[in-house]
């Protein structure tokens, strides 16, 4: 568990400025409802200055400044606040970093990855108990796969939420709802696939079927100790073997990335002056300056 500081946690007077006016609120965090993966960016220093120019504010404001930039509903959107200390602007900060470094941390083989799940669900479910008592209808499960962007015919999501519903009473708890989240990530086409790969071992894959698929299915060209890390990361640490989960897990990740891995780092010559569009290193940073000074097109 990451602590947060208990004066964040109660809450803290920040100054919210946008460029029609600026108001003193009150913010917190709370580590349980925030989804700190939304966060895109966390700008400070002369990163944000281009936003205090523009709603010309005064250059005393800068030390004391941070910009978040996330992702509401899909929309990016920018939240500007200013800390009344450096005190309280470096608490602010750190504990953002450290909160947006723990949840990135948690990426990797498949116990992190069943953790990481878990937390982004619990998060949602939270924000959907509306009532407190930790149960869900239907309508309210509904209201969340969409928060979840988990989108099928209501006819199919009904028949799921009543296998789920183990009690029959029309309402799912947490551990309910976990159940209703995995019926409804079950694929027959990944079973059928699963089960071509392991034929020397029932619902497990063995290192030499796994190695076989990404040498000739997924036509991976990697070092011996390469396929045995990948096999060992997205095992089951009890079974001690690849299952079904493991291996859908690994085929979501980056581990099994469309990109050639070379190209996942910077491999061309970057020394050249920027001439087309296709040549400079993009951000959303860009795009947010040139439309708050008026653009309307940005090629």
């Amino acid at each position: 568990e990451i602590v947060v500081e208990q004066c964040l946690t109660e809450g803290t007077a920040l100054l919210k400025v946008s460029l029609k006016k600026q108001q003193q609120k009150v913010f917190r965090i709370d580590a349980d409802q925030v989804n700190i993966e939304s966060i895109k960016e966390l700008l400070i220093g002369e990163t944000i200055r281009s936003y205090r120019d523009h709603f010309n504010l005064d250059v005393d404001f800068e030390p004391r400044w941070f910009t978040i930039i996330y992702v509401d509903f899909g929309n990016y959107k920018t939240l500007h606040l200013v800390a009344p200390t450096l005190e309280l602007f470096n608490l602010w900060v750190n504990n953002l970093e450290k909160l947006y470094l723990h949840r990135r941390n948690i990426i990797g083989g498949l116990g992190h990855l069943r953790k990481r799940q878990h937390l982004l669900l619990e998060q949602q479910w939270k924000q959907s108990d509306n009532d407190g008592n930790s149960r869900l209808d239907f309508d309210d499960v509904t209201k969340l796969c969409r928060r979840l962007n988990i989108n099928m015919p209501k006819s199919l999501r009904k028949t799921k939420f009543k296998e789920a519903d183990e009690k029959g009473d029309g309402l799912l708890d947490f551990t309910d709802f976990l159940r209703f989240i995995k019926l409804i990530n079950k694929r027959a086409e990944l079973d059928k696939l699963f089960n071509s790969l392991a034929k020397e071992r029932i619902n497990t894959l063995t290192l030499r079927e796994f190695k076989n698929f990404l040498v000739n299915v997924q036509k991976c060209v990697l070092k011996e100790e390469e396929y045995d890390n990948l096999y060992y990361k997205f095992c089951d640490k009890d079974l001690k073997e690849m299952n079904l989960e493991g291996f859908s897990y690994f085929l979501m990740s980056s581990d099994n990335c469309i990109f050639t891995p070379e190209h996942t780092k910077v491999y061309q010559d970057m020394t050249q002056p920027l001439r087309l569009q296709l040549t400079g290193e993009s951000s959303v940073e860009a795009y947010i300056h040139v439309l708050q000074r008026g653009c309307r097109c940005v090629e």
